[in-house]
């Protein structure tokens, strides 16, 4: 892969812990809100190439019952003037209710790709009985290409509960 110079990008560096479950979304996932909304690719990243915010979700399908233990964005932000915000959010199965579980906000200025997470989740417990469950992106205007959605992933763990075994006598 090469960067926006041409040159040829650093190796990617070490895999973000987290775990041990994991649900990736890649940039192509997700889909503007309103048809008014502008949003494109570049080299496989999304980006806002209007003169107006951008709104974006996609769908998540976690398993019922996990626990979400962390929110990762991975991005590029060569953009000095504005930050680009990642946002797993919950809605009600009955209403219009939106709650937000977590959220991760980019930083610019930077020639690279980074990461942002966040670890400190609302309503941690997956329950798909009650709620469906999304990511929201929200692409600032003003920065084009040098502001872009990679993918993001959703770290999750179990509890376990095992039967207690008891050997006969």
């Amino acid at each position: 892969r090469r960067d926006r110079a041409g040159e040829a990008a650093p190796a990617p560096e070490a895999p973000v812990p987290g775990g041990p479950g994991f649900y990736s979304l890649h940039a192509a996932a997700f889909r503007p809100y309103a048809s008014t909304m502008s949003w494109g690719f570049f080299d496989d990243e999304l980006y806002n190439p209007g003169g107006t915010d951008s709104d974006l979700q996609a769908e998540v399908s976690l398993p019922n019952g996990a626990t979400v233990t962390k929110l990762v964005v991975f991005y590029w932000d060569d953009c000095g003037s504005h930050d680009m915000s990642v946002r797993l959010e919950r809605s009600a199965a009955s209403s219009n209710d939106k709650q937000p579980l977590a959220e991760a906000t980019t930083s610019g200025n930077e020639f690279s790709y980074r990461y942002a997470e966040d670890s400190a989740i609302e309503w941690p417990v997956v329950d798909l009985q009650s709620y469906a469950y999304r990511v929201v992106v929200l692409l600032p205007h003003g920065c084009s290409d040098s502001l872009t959605l990679e993918s993001v992933r959703i770290d999750y763990g179990y509890g376990v509960s095992l039967p207690i075994a008891v050997r006969g006598q």
